[in-house]
């Protein structure tokens, strides 16, 4: 049994051996969540409508659906492209074309973790020095011009300006490095985590109605101290005052991160985003990590979402190809992001490196390669490598490029 929408942060946990009975769109999103289909070697079955009622149940030899009877779509497995093929026609789904095409992308994200030390986040490495000495390495390496995204840690976490309210941190201002990457030459970017509110943030304090559920993530982890946001109207403002301000600062391009919750609210919070979008006076590209079909329709880019690659997680392989696969059926005429190259572990091998930089050259034809950890730092082959694979993606093998327009492109 196979269901992509059911997903675990960094598995592979979309084929099932034993019995469940769940409703696809109550489920958490997790980090990879496809479309609500469920497929047995005789039966594909697709939920073709965003109903939190419709209800799956298999108990290890049969499939059963309660759903509307016009939200039902089946076709026989034998042919399997056929049948994903039928079921999104059956969608008939909005597909938007990428603002900024094909062009790779750079994210402080990997340095962030490869600088961190004994006891720091990675946000708290955020600062436009390390922006400004990644810009300045694209230039000494001769990489083509692409999207650059400064990511998590420009913005409190937690307190009146944390996230919900989302404030710059001090010292840190985007304006400033927004036209700082845009002379450059590249797409400025910023990352969101658009569904997390923080208790302590000025928006909660002057409305508490905006705290949904707590975030309930296995383990110790940094999030657990957030609540997810409600959707609603007041979510809906909060999010068209945020996208509006992230404009204002220069920026082009929104990485959105961290939609793990209940997929029936990521849906109207994604919706809510894009509705925030389409608001401004020219083209903000949106990428999202949740490839079901209702939610990418959100989407300029889907991103194949975390994975860890190293010798504690040795089943990366699997997990690689399972998202590729996943993005590649439930979003299939989405341009896709193929994130880091090297995964999401800054303590990655030069071999382990240089296996995933070939697996990503065989996902090129459908999406573009993220420079997240500097390859510098693993020897001067995988450096190389990644030179190449820059420029085997892009249709703008530039270095030297003028600065991409702030209006429609």
């Amino acid at each position: 049994m196979l269901t992509p929408y059911f997903n675990h942060w960094n598995t592979d946990a979309y084929a099932r051996t034993t019995p469940f009975d769940e409703f696809p769109w109550q489920v958490p999103a997790g980090s990879t969540s496809g479309a609500a289909v469920a497929i047995t070697a005789q039966t594909f079955i697709g939920l073709t409508q965003t109903d939190p009622t419709a209800r799956l149940s298999w108990d290890g030899k049969n499939l059963q659906v309660e759903a509307e009877a016009e939200a039902i779509f089946t076709a026989p497995t034998a042919d399997l492209p056929a049948a994903w093929r039928r079921f999104h026609q059956r969608l008939a789904l909005p597909v938007r074309s990428a603002p900024w095409g094909r062009r790779p992308e750079y994210c402080t994200w990997g340095e962030q973790l490869a600088r961190r030390r004994s006891g720091e986040l990675p946000g708290e490495i955020m600062s436009s020095r390390l922006v400004d000495e990644l810009l300045a390495s694209i230039d000494r390496l001769g990489w083509p011009r692409g999207r650059f995204t400064v990511d998590e840690g420009w913005a409190p976490r937690h307190g009146s300006g944390g996230y919900g309210t989302w404030t710059p941190c001090e010292g840190f201002d985007p304006k400033a490095v927004a036209a700082r990457i845009t002379a450059a030459g590249h797409v400025p970017g910023l990352w969101l985590a658009p569904a997390l509110i923080c208790p302590e943030s000025s928006a909660a304090v002057v409305n508490p109605a905006l705290l949904g559920a707590p975030v309930d993530m296995p383990g110790e982890t940094p999030w657990n101290r957030f609540h997810y946001l409600r959707p609603s109207p007041a979510s809906a403002s909060l999010l068209r005052n945020l996208f509006s301000r992230v404009w204002s600062w220069g920026f082009r391009k929104v990485k959105l991160d961290i939609l793990y919750g209940p997929r029936a609210d990521m849906l109207a919070l994604a919706r809510q985003c894009r509705e925030a979008a389409d608001t401004l006076p020219g083209a903000m590209e949106l990428e999202g990590h949740v490839p079901d079909p209702h939610v990418a329709a959100c989407f300029d880019v889907v991103r194949i979402n975390d994975v860890l690659i190293s010798a504690r997680h040795p089943s990366w392989r699997s997990v690689v190809n399972a998202h590729f696969e996943i993005c590649a059926t439930s979003a299939p005429d989405h341009l896709l992001c193929l994130d880091h190259i090297g995964g999401n572990d800054p303590d990655i091998t030069p071999a382990e490196f240089l296996e995933h930089c070939e697996l990503m050259r065989g996902q090129l034809p459908r999406g573009y390669p993220v420079v997240g950890l500097w390859p510098t730092r693993l020897g001067e082959a995988a450096a190389e490598t990644v030179g190449a694979l820059l420029r085997e993606s892009t249709w703008d093998h530039s270095t030297k490029s003028s600065a991409p327009s702030n209006q429609d492109p």
